[in-house]
């Protein structure tokens, strides 16, 4: 799956679904987990709490999940993301652990979206995620910003501040561009 960060402003918070959920993977293992987890300890006491929740789960992940519960789409791989990330009012990442960048994070903050997640946020993206490694606190975070539109829209202003400042090509090429500098000073 191609990361998928927006060429456009991201969309408009009116373009969200008020009670959809996203989480875009891959299948490795990590992922499988994270979502499985998410199933089993979260989502039941989140549908409680939020009846009308719904999850859409696209990417590849989708075809390690054969079953899903009440609530959850398996819409797999997708031609684009965009419209998924647009329609979502949160983006979760129940995946616990991680090799590097959390990209999924990345990316949804990209599309100015609201994520939670079990791990902290990337450095930057703070402001705009909100961390639950437990079941309890993991369920709470993604109903505030389900049912409190306050709360939700600050957040999603913060994403689109965090990911324009982090993401600006200066930001990002700027430690490959010194190296090249002082490489070359040094010849």
């Amino acid at each position: 799956m191609r990361w998928s960060r927006p060429n456009r402003p991201p969309q408009p918070s009116s373009a969200a679904r008020p009670r959809r959920l996203l989480f875009v993977a891959s299948y490795n293992d990590l992922n499988v987990r994270g979502l499985r987890w998410f199933l089993d300890e979260a989502w039941p006491a989140l549908r409680a709490a939020v009846p009308d929740a719904e999850l859409h789960v696209c990417g590849s992940i989708a075809e390690k999940v054969p079953s899903a519960p009440a609530g959850v789409t398996m819409r797999g791989v997708v031609p684009s993301l965009r419209d998924e990330y647009a329609e979502a009012r949160v983006v979760i990442d129940p995946v616990a652990w991680g090799t590097g960048q959390p990209i999924k994070v990345v990316e949804a903050l990209a599309h100015g979206r609201p994520v939670v997640s079990r791990r902290a946020a990337p450095r930057g993206f703070e402001q705009a995620a909100v961390v639950g490694a437990e079941p309890g606190p993991f369920v709470d975070a993604v109903r505030t910003l389900l049912t409190d539109d306050g709360r939700w829209s600050a957040l999603a202003r913060a994403a689109v501040r965090a990911s324009a400042a982090e993401s600006a090509p200066d930001v990002v090429f700027a430690p490959l561009l010194r190296r090249l500098r002082s490489g070359r000073r040094s010849r």
